[in-house]
């Protein structure tokens, strides 16, 4: 778990981890969250991005 997960945990603040297939070729990693997830661009506070061992890309909005 990440930082930010973990202090979210610990104060018991609900969230919702939500992934998509990130395209190399998007280098606007804030709209392609939007668009891919068809969240309201107003509700997309920050987008953290995370790649693993295999190289697979996760994001975390809040």
């Amino acid at each position: 778990m990440t930082p930010a997960i973990n202090l979210l945990k610990k104060k018991g603040i609900s969230f919702d981890v939500l992934s998509y297939q990130h395209e190399p070729s998007q280098q606007q990693f804030g709209l392609e969250a939007v668009e891919k997830l068809k969240l309201p661009a107003e509700q997309v506070f920050k987008t953290l991005v995370l790649e693993d061992a295999r190289q697979d890309h996760y994001k975390l909005n809040l």
